[in-house]
């Protein structure tokens, strides 16, 4: 298996892996009422910001200048 081929497979493997999570929690808002659905969105608003934020300092550390300028400026034209 090529190089790019397992990227793309562990990558694949990942949005799974979300998927399915996101399943659940749809499964489990449906059961519960508003204001612990509230909640649910509250933590997973909180989850978001944070794997923003390590992206950002992940990617702003780059040695790629590419990576870092998007890091920077997110919809910058890379021309």
């Amino acid at each position: 298996m090529k190089l790019s081929e397992e990227i793309f497979a562990i990558k694949l493997y990942e949005l799974e892996q979300q998927f399915g999570k996101l399943q659940s929690q749809l499964y489990i808002c449906q059961q519960q009422d508003h204001s612990k659905i509230k909640q649910q969105l509250q933590n997973i608003t909180d989850e978001y910001l944070e794997n923003e934020l390590l992206l950002k300092k992940s990617a702003a550390g780059s040695r790629s200048s590419t990576v870092t300028l998007l890091a920077v400026k997110p919809y910058a034209r890379l021309t």
